[in-house]
């Protein structure tokens, strides 16, 4: 098994706590705040087994580049697309920035 072999696990994680997030009725609820601690808790805990498991730093780097697209994609890109996220002009400029702001502390 290799680092790679988490990040689907991490992105399924990341997926429900950014449904959960989304959700109003979930919110109200008193075990919300502890499960998203849980959650975010195993995932911090995964990626320190993903760098343990990471031989060398060119490889700890691809695999953090795949780590950052599922973060992206769960808390960024879910909701626009699965949970009706409506954003306006601003905010989609600001969407694009984040987006190539990522990718330009990636490739530096």
């Amino acid at each position: 098994m290799t680092a790679y072999h988490l990040v689907p696990v991490v992105f399924v994680s990341m997926s429900v706590a950014a449904c959960l997030s989304y959700d109003a009725a979930i919110k109200g609820r008193w075990w919300f705040p502890w499960v998203i601690v849980g959650m975010g808790s195993a995932n911090c805990l995964l990626w320190s087994v993903a760098a343990r498991w990471t031989p060398d730093k060119r490889e700890l780097y691809s695999v953090s580049l795949a780590w950052d697209v599922a973060v992206m994609v769960a808390y960024n890109v879910l909701p626009l697309v699965l949970l009706g996220v409506r954003l306006s002009p601003q905010a989609w400029v600001g969407f694009a920035l984040v987006c190539a702001g990522a990718i330009l502390v990636k490739s530096g």
